[in-house]
């Protein structure tokens, strides 16, 4: 048996639906924003910082959230990391100015799945 009929028989086809696409298996764009932002606080608060250096801390963590909600999420996992960077492990959730836009994106996943 040749190649080709190897790749065309129905257990060979079957195999290949399995195998994972490389774009699945890597790390999407907003869990690397997220690990990031995730990094930076975690410094931020384990460092004695002055007031100062919290308020440029404040500030770039503000540029991180809102560059890490700005990234077209590839799967729903990525929405429900900006949720929860969003709404600060759910502490901050009413008057957050992210919010609407992740609530669309969740919607929009919602009708998707339906």
């Amino acid at each position: 048996m040749n190649r080709r009929a190897v790749l065309k028989s129905g257990p060979a086809v079957a195999l290949a639906a399995c195998v994972p696409l490389p774009a699945a298996a890597g790390e999407t764009g907003v869990e690397k924003a997220y690990r990031a932002f995730i990094a930076h606080r975690e410094w931020a608060e384990a460092t004695d910082l002055s007031d100062d250096e919290i308020d440029a801390s404040n500030v770039k963590a503000e540029e991180m959230l809102r560059d890490l909600v700005a990234i077209p999420p590839e799967r729903p996992a990525d929405t429900a990391i900006k949720f929860l960077v969003v709404t600060m492990d759910y502490e901050a959730l009413y008057g957050n100015p992210y919010r609407e836009r992740l609530e669309a994106e969740v919607r929009a996943l919602i009708r998707g799945a339906a």
